[in-house]
């Protein structure tokens, strides 16, 4: 007990660097962080805890737990510093490594879950995604959770099964259905790649009912909080339709694959190694190997056949990347950590081990320091809001022409999206207005306004303009 704690302490400790050195050096970025930190602001301030709204209308795309965590966050740090929407990611992230830890305890013993728990921490991609505002790293967290209350109800312990059941119910609070199904389309392909029917049986009617009596309850208080019909938008239209007909997003079906080596860097190579183990019968027969390999397949290929694919979507089969990679190192050591080529050195195993991980750590602390100071010159609204609001000190009032801006919302509240001339022209015509227009829309409604300068935001093109009355 004693040394799980000690491992759990590391493994928080190495996560709390990595994740949270300069965390609020920065300002949140479109489109997705601005857009859930004005969320979680909003949660609960209409009356609803369970339900996101985005601009006072709800947002069935998403559950409540992430905005719940910003909204706690954000009475520390304020609604508009990023700090609020970071520390609840990063929460997401520390508790994706303790589970992992647990998990890779659970399957392989001590020294396996906390090397599966380093390599989860320095997997670049995966520190880079929860230093910023992303709800799938809180996701991530609950499929090795699930997984480990399966796993050990399935070796004869039932109680278990209600750890399995509250990892997939936090799954579904984060990111609905999907949440509950990644872990049990994971648990399932592992029962079926060992063979076991009786599991898969056994798993079918116990899970099965578990996800029916979480969806009954979800869509039962959809309908009585939100009405009917938003109740049947967040079934059909979020959950079945986003999977086969939706054109957001939308990828080839390689797409992922393309993706996924490069993102798991530096510890893709052992995730083939791993894989390529298991050729070995005995390798089969290690939950160690098998559970996370089969559930990383299964979930690689359910986002694969999806319409809709963006890369973070994967950040859940991250943890058991993780388990396999660590199985493997931990049997490696355990045969002697016999040599093996590192950059043309032959270097012993734990030495590779540690160089790996600690040339990834450097790296994502560089990436913190240097690297999120030059982007954030080119994405933050800060400055240009700041100067809107010199501009109309006079008692103007803001707009934004031809696009809509969630940033341009945290700093001026009360700002208005147009998109059409004779709109910002009637908009105008009651008082001073200063507008930021795309560049490209510009000459729709300079008859109007005034070009006071032109302003570039990374790839984008504005024009900073004012309006003080009709035909201006």
């Amino acid at each position: 007990m004693k040394r799980a704690a000690v491992a759990g302490a590391a493994a928080l400790s190495l996560g709390a660097v990595l994740f949270l050195v300069r965390a609020g050096a920065r300002d949140p970025w479109e489109p997705d962080e601005t857009r859930h930190l004005h969320m979680g602001r909003e949660i609960g301030a209409a009356g609803s805890w369970l339900f996101p709204t985005l601009r006072g209308a709800p947002y069935p795309d998403y559950g409540p737990l992430f905005f719940w965590l910003i909204r706690g966050s954000g009475a520390l740090f304020g609604p508009t510093d990023v700090r609020a929407g970071v520390y609840a990611t990063a929460a997401g992230a520390l508790a994706a490594l303790l589970a992992t830890l647990a998990l890779g305890r659970a399957l392989g013993g001590a020294r396996a879950g906390l090397i599966a728990a380093v390599v989860l921490a320095t997997t670049v991609n995966f520190a880079i995604e929860a230093r910023n505002v992303e709800l799938d790293v809180l996701l991530a967290a609950t499929v090795p959770l699930a997984l480990l209350g399966f796993w050990r109800w399935h070796q004869g312990d039932p109680r278990w099964f209600a750890v399995g059941v509250l990892g997939g119910a936090l799954g579904w609070l984060t990111k609905g259905p999907v949440g509950f199904l990644l872990p049990g389309l994971a648990f399932t392909a592992w029962l079926a790649a060992r063979r076991d029917g009786r599991g898969l049986l056994r798993f079918a009617l116990w899970g099965g009912a578990a996800i029916l009596g979480c969806g009954a309850a979800w869509y039962g208080l959809a309908a009585i909080v939100q009405g009917w019909e938003f109740a049947k938008n967040i079934l059909v239209q979020e959950t079945v339709a986003r999977f086969f007909t939706r054109e957001h997003h939308r990828r080839g079906p390689f797409y992922l694959a393309a993706r996924f080596p490069l993102q798991l860097l530096p510890w893709t190579p052992f995730l083939i190694a791993a894989a390529f183990r298991l050729r070995r019968a005995e390798a089969r027969r290690d939950a160690a190997f098998l559970l996370p390999l089969a559930g990383l397949a299964a979930v690689f290929l359910f986002f694969s056949l999806s319409r809709t694919k963006r890369t973070s979507y994967l950040l859940p089969v991250y943890p058991l990347a993780a388990l396999a990679v660590g199985a493997w190192w931990d049997r490696l050591l355990a045969a002697g950590g016999r040599p093996i080529s590192f950059f043309g050195k032959m270097l012993h195993a734990r030495a590779q081990l540690v160089s790996c991980a600690g040339i990834a750590g450097a790296l994502i602390v560089a990436y913190a320091v240097f690297v999120v100071p030059r982007m954030n010159e080119q994405r933050s609204f800060r400055p240009i809001a700041a100067e809107m609001r010199a501009l109309g000190a006079g008692g103007a009032r803001f707009a934004t022409y031809g696009f809509d801006s969630e940033a341009l919302r945290l700093y001026l509240p009360g700002i208005r999206g147009l998109r059409k001339p004779e709109g910002f022209r009637d908009f105008a015509a009651e008082g001073p207005v200063v507008v930021l227009v795309k560049a490209k829309n510009w000459g729709e409604i300079e008859s109007a306004a005034r070009r006071h300068r032109d302003v570039r935001l990374g790839r984008n093109e504005y024009v900073l303009g004012v309006a003080v009355g009709p035909g201006r």
